[in-house]
Order: structure tokens, then sequence, then C-alpha cells
């Protein structure tokens, strides 16, 4: 009897579990019922990202009209504070944001500086992050601009060799009716006249660098440096190669006087010297003397060869302190302490350091007298009597002695492209901001200033009609209206 009533027990189970099984396997209304849950919460999270999109699109226009707001207000060209608390209210009125400056515009003056603070605040009602419990968001902006400038030392490096005579053309090959010359003395008179803008009195110094095969230095810095001097006719110096890796100048070291000759000229009388004694195109160190600059701009000619490596020394060497008892008896009392210290990770200092170097051209050949036939005054006398064109041809007999045993090439494309970069690099190791300018250069010269300007936002490839214009930016960035937070 147990046994039956047992055997019908697992009947009725096993009558029962097919049924049970298909239930448990069966998957409809399964999405309906996650869809009660689900709906909602992505209802709430497609609504929070619109309440994000509106805060974000509200704290855009707030930060852009606060921006342009303190750029217009930190303008030098106002007279007092209050002129520059007003035009930012203006700002936000014209947007119809007033209503959310919190306060006026905070306005910090100096005597070459003005600081304008712009702080605006906006809550914003949520729709759905308040089923987060986040009732509103703050769009608020805060901007800071400051008009002027603080300590600058700029070297102006130039170059006024003989290829600055040809004719310049603008971007679509048409002439522009200047000389390249011409270009460059208009395109650097208006670097100084907005670089030595009064505003920026005592606080800006422009180290003017023209350089063609040499760069004369000047009877001032030349009398004070230790050198091997053999003439009085101008004055070079000649560097090592590892020099061009170092930035300044070694006060312990004995240089060499350049040579003072002519290669070039065919006649008896020497017209274009390697080394030329003409007041243009000495260096003038460490001035804010804008009326000795543009004169000197002025009266500056095309020379001879070129070589960007010894203009881009002495333009860095100007700025590192190792120059100080260089120019420190010509300084004007505003300057006094410059070159200034560099800045490094370890030591901060206010000083921004700029070099501006412009070439038309490429590093090229550089021919010098030999060392043996150059040793002492008067040899240094002969040559500077003595065109070497000239004198071989009338002096010597070609059948026993060729040019190059007198003379010979001393620095080549591929050794200037070398010393260039070497200095290059240690600009940049200093923290030296390098605008590099190639005005309607061959390929390679264009090649090796792109290299040596600290960014590709420093260097310019440029032609007549916008040289200019590229010196005007370059003077207004080191020295201008910028956006500090």
């Amino acid at each position: 009897m147990r046994h039956r009533l047992t055997c019908e027990f697992r009947r009725f189970l096993a009558n029962r579990q097919e049924p049970m099984d298909e239930f448990r396997k069966n998957e409809d209304g399964n999405l309906t019922t996650m869809g009660v849950f689900l709906v909602p919460l992505m209802l709430v999270l497609g609504g929070m990202s619109v309440d994000f999109m509106r805060f974000e699109s509200e704290r855009a226009l707030l930060q852009d009209t606060a921006d342009r707001a303190a750029l217009a207000a930190a303008n030098l060209e106002f007279t007092n504070p209050g002129e520059g608390v007003g035009k930012v209210r203006d700002f936000f009125e014209k947007a119809n944001l007033d209503q959310y400056l919190d306060g006026d515009a905070i306005v910090t003056e100096t005597i070459n500086n003005r600081t304008v603070e712009v702080n605006v605040t906006r809550p914003m009602n949520t729709f759905f992050l308040k089923l987060a419990g986040i009732e509103s968001l703050d769009a608020g902006a805060r901007s800071v601009a400051t008009q002027g400038v603080g300590n600058v030392e700029i070297s102006l490096v130039l170059d006024i060799s003989g290829s600055m005579r040809h004719p310049t053309y603008d971007a679509d090959g048409n002439a522009t009716g200047l000389t390249k010359m011409e270009a460059l003395q208009e395109a650097a008179t208006t670097f100084v006249n907005t670089a030595l803008q009064d505003s920026n009195a005592d606080r800006v110094s422009i180290s003017l660098v023209p350089y063609a095969q040499h760069v004369n230095v000047g009877p001032n810095i030349f009398s004070r440096m230790n050198t091997n001097q053999l003439h009085d006719y101008a004055y070079c110096v000649e560097f090592e190669d590892g020099d061009f890796a170092e930035p300044g100048i070694d006060m312990s070291k004995t240089y060499q006087q350049g040579q003072f000759m002519d290669h070039w000229s065919s006649g008896s009388t020497l017209n274009d010297p390697m080394c030329a004694p003409r007041s243009f195109e000495q260096i003038s160190a460490v001035t804010q003397d804008r009326a000795h600059l543009l004169n000197q701009i002025s009266q500056m000619e095309p020379t001879t060869q070129t070589s960007i490596f010894l203009g881009m020394k002495w333009g860095l060497a100007l700025l590192d302190p190792s120059t100080r008892p260089l120019v420190a008896p010509d300084l004007d009392p505003a300057f006094a302490g410059r070159p200034a210290n560099f800045s490094s990770e370890d030591a901060q200092y206010d000083t921004t350091k700029v070099i501006v170097v412009m070439t038309d051209g490429q590093n090229t050949d550089a021919t010098y007298i030999k060392d043996e036939f150059y040793q002492d005054a008067n040899d240094a006398h002969h040559w500077a009597n003595n065109p070497f064109r000239y004198w071989y041809s009338n002096n010597v007999h070609s059948s026993y002695h060729s040019q190059w045993d007198f003379k010979e090439v001393r620095y080549n494309n591929a050794k200037g492209n070398q010393l260039l970069a070497d200095s290059c690099d240690a600009a940049r190791e200093k923290n030296v901001q390098v605008f590099a300018v190639a005005f309607e250069a061959p390929e390679d010269g264009a090649r090796v200033m792109s290299e040596c300007a600290t960014t590709i936002n420093h260097f310019f490839n440029t032609n007549g009609d916008d040289l200019n214009s590229v010196f005007e930016a370059i003077a207004e960035q080191v020295t201008s209206l910028r956006l500090t937070q």
C-alpha cells in the first residue's frame, strides 16, 4: 500500500514538472519588466546631459564675454581705472549679461602695467538633476588680462649682406618697388617703435646686431675684451667652434681680432671689407634710445657675405650675464645690471629674453687670409690697403703661386649651419625665445631658420609685403596685451 502511494506521488510530481520547466524557460514579457526599471533611469540620465549641456553653453558665453571685456578694459590707452570698470560693464550690458557680474571689475595699475580682473556668476536651475538632489549649477567665469610688460631684453639681429640690395616681391611674385634693404629698414623701424613705446620705458632694451660676413662689435665693446689686437681699422672678433655652444663671452679668454681685408674688390680700393668699419655696422648694445636705433637703421646698406651664425652668437651673448662688463660703462642707468640672469627651473627671474634673427639668404663661404700672412700689425696694414684680387693680379706670378697659397675658406655653408644650430641650442637651454625670420630666403636658409626658432610658431617665412607686419606682430607679442588667467 505504502509503495503504491509513493509511486502515485511521483507520477503526480512528474505530471507537473513539465509545465513548470516550460514556465521557467519562457522569456516572454521579460523586456517589459526590465523597461519598467530602465526607461525612467534612461530619461533621468538623458535629462542630466541636457542640464550639463545648458550649463556648458552658458559658461562658455560668460567666459567669452569676460575675456573680451577684460582685454578691452586693460588697454593702456584708458587714462584711469574708472574707464576700465565702465568698459567691462558696457560689454556685459550689450550682451544682456550685466546682472551676472560679481561686482565691478578689479583694476590694478602700475607705471607700466594695467591688470583687469572680471568675475561672473550665474546660478542656473536644473530640470533633471533635481532628481539626483542637485537643484542648481553655478555657470561662473573669471578672466584676468594684463596690458604692459615686465622686464624684456631683445637682441634684434639683422642681415645686411650683399643680397639685400635686390628687389623684393609680394606673395604673388609681383615686385613691391622696394629693395630688400628698404623693406627691412621699414620693418625694423616698426619693430623699434612698437617695442619702445613710452609705456615700456625703462623696461624694454634692444641690442641691435647688424651682420654680414662678420659682426663689428665697435671700439667700446672690443676694448673691454681680451684680444690680440693688430689694427684699429674695425672691430670684429673671431670665435673657436666650441664658443658657439656657449651663450656668453669668456672674459678670461684671449680672442683673435677679425681680419680687415677685401677679398672681392678688383680695384685698388677696399670696397667690401670683411669687417667693415662704418658706424651703422656696429653693435648698439642694451639701449632704449629710440632715436639712435632708428638713425642707425636708416643708414644701413648691403655689404658682403652672410654668416648667420656670427649674428646669432652675438645676439645671444648680449643677453648673457657674462657680457655685463662689456656693456656696463655705456648703459642707461635704468638698465643697471643688464643683461639680467637667465631664468631656470631652480631660479625664476622677471626678465624675458628674446632674439629676433632675420636673413634673406643662407650661410655662405667666408674667405680669410691664411694666418701665416696675417700675423702682426704690418700684415694687417698691408691687407687693409691692398684688396686681395688687385694685389694678387699685380704682384704675384700665377705660374708660381695660386691665389689659394695666400687665402682659405674658413667657413662654408655646412659648417656655418652647424655653428648656427649650436648657438640656437644654447639659446634654447637658457629659455631664450628665438623668433626666426626667413625673408625671401632660399630653401636652405629657411630650413635652418625654422630649426633655430623656439617653436614653429616662432618661425616666419615671409616676403616683401609682409615683412613689416611680421616684425610688428613679434614686437607686440613680446610686449603686449595678454590674457593671464
